[in-house]
């Protein structure tokens, strides 16, 4: 173990053991945050050698962020986050971001006062939700009374999280290497947003202190910044978009739109590579001219009978396919949580309407949800003008964002067998079981040897 030296220092003693004979604590001995420092900048930022600053590790905590703030640091991959929880945490009525600028504006109070009206109704909804649970949710044999409070607040946070809007305050554990840090920090930088603009910065300057070299040519992106294409040259919103957000009333969808029909020979010619002599070409060809029955029976051999949280065989992510998601933004805050996905999310707004469970019909909160659904989407629209991109902060978790999710089989695997489970929210479980049953249709010989992800039914029978 490396212990007790700083990032940068790690680093380098890492990166000279490819050239130095030393053993690594004789590498580290000979080190001073200067020499560590001198290194970086003739290596990593001098010479391009960025791979040497993924050995310098910070762990940043981020505190009293947005939802959507929150959300952009979640795109960097490459590294590992924790989230204050929607589901065991209720939300303090008065956590909400002020943008400074609209704060300032003529248009704050209209802001503060649909914000503050939004909060309270979030925990007002949620004592009568918890009160509803308790009468109405069944106790499990011998459960004690704290692990049945538990519960019912658990479940009432998940529906809650519809009402809450994306402006609310959150905390973010960030654990990342120094070279990713960089570019995340590069791309904050040119955020329309004015709060990831300053979180940006001062997470820059916070990380200066432990890694002064590998970050401080952290700048606006000024290639990212200057790529787009205006919106003119497109073409216009399909109808049934417009007829959903007249309705107000959508669903999550999933739409499987581009994928290889020559996928599960190519699944199961890399499922027999390694034990193959000939080279691949002509491996795939030789698969393609088996009967079904004998690439399904390769296909079991080579994947056997994977438990619960084995990890399928890397093999699997030579097909993969692209989806079109459309969701609640609260299913989003978690699907996109799947890092080693490619997803293209478009920016949140009413235009696709929004999800309501059914369960608030019986709890009694769908004419509160209404009205706050209403007051979310008029803020949202008296803002827009003069502010475009903080008027997101007003809209609640229960409005539809859409994404292009492109995964792999082994990836979608995984993803489909955890966010289906019993446990997980309503939302992400119905797209996790329909995502599966669409790959499921394209390629069933290789899904059937992949068990453990929940039918739809259950996810249906199970609030």
């Amino acid at each position: 173990m490396i212990q007790d030296l700083p990032p940068e220092t790690v680093a380098v003693t890492f990166a000279k053991t490819s050239r130095s004979p030393e053993p690594f604590d004789e590498i580290a001995a000979g080190l001073t945050d200067q020499k560590s420092s001198k290194f970086h900048e003739r290596w990593v930022v001098g010479y391009g050698h960025s791979s040497v600053a993924e050995h310098a590790i910070l762990h940043i905590a981020i505190e009293d962020i947005s939802i959507v703030a929150a959300k952009a640091v979640e795109e960097n991959r490459l590294s590992s986050f924790t989230e204050k929880s929607t589901r065991y945490q209720i939300y303090e009525p008065e956590r909400y971001y002020h943008p400074p600028a609209l704060m300032a504006s003529p248009l704050g109070e209209t802001y503060r006062e649909a914000m503050q009206k939004l909060m309270r109704n979030y925990i007002e909804g949620m004592e009568q939700t918890i009160a509803w649970h308790r009468e109405h949710l069944p106790r499990r044999e011998n459960e004690k009374d704290k692990a049945f409070a538990g519960r019912c607040r658990a479940r009432s946070c998940d529906i809650m999280r519809f009402f809450l809007p994306a402006g609310t305050l959150t905390n973010l554990g960030w654990t990342v290497n120094a070279r990713i840090l960089e570019y995340g920090i590069s791309k904050f930088l040119i955020s329309p947003f004015a709060e990831i603009r300053e979180m940006g910065e001062q997470i820059k300057q916070t990380a200066i202190t432990h890694v002064p070299t590998l970050v401080k040519y952290a700048n606006p992106n000024e290639y990212l910044s200057s790529c787009g294409i205006e919106r003119s040259k497109l073409p216009p919103g399909l109808p049934e978009e417009r007829h959903v957000a007249e309705d107000g009333v959508g669903s999550n969808e999933v739409r499987l739109v581009d994928y290889d029909p020559d996928g599960e020979n190519k699944i199961v010619a890399a499922l027999a590579y390694r034990s193959a002599d000939c080279g691949y070409e002509q491996l795939l060809s030789h698969i393609r001219g088996l009967s079904e029955a004998e690439k399904d029976e390769l296909a079991r051999q080579a994947i056997g009978s994977p438990r619960s949280f084995d990890p399928a065989p890397s093999a699997l992510e030579n097909t993969s396919y692209t989806f079109e998601i459309t969701c609640d933004y609260g299913a989003w805050r978690d699907i996109q949580r799947h890092r080693m996905c490619t997803q293209l999310a478009r920016e949140l707004s009413p235009l696709l309407g929004y999800v309501e469970p059914e369960i608030l019909a019986e709890v009694g909160l769908s004419e509160r949800y209404r009205r706050m659904r209403e007051l979310s989407a008029e803020t949202y629209h008296r803002l827009q003008g003069e502010f475009p991109a903080e008027a997101v902060y007003s809209l609640l978790l229960g409005y539809r964002i859409r994404t292009l999710f492109h995964i792999n089989l082994r990836e979608a695997f995984h993803f489909a067998r955890l966010r289906s489970a019993p446990q997980g929210h309503i939302s992400y479980r119905r797209i996790a079981v329909q995502l599966w049953d669409q790959i499921t249709q394209a390629h069933p010989l290789i899904t059937r040897h992949l068990p453990g992800v929940y039918p739809l039914e259950a996810v249906s029978a199970d609030r």
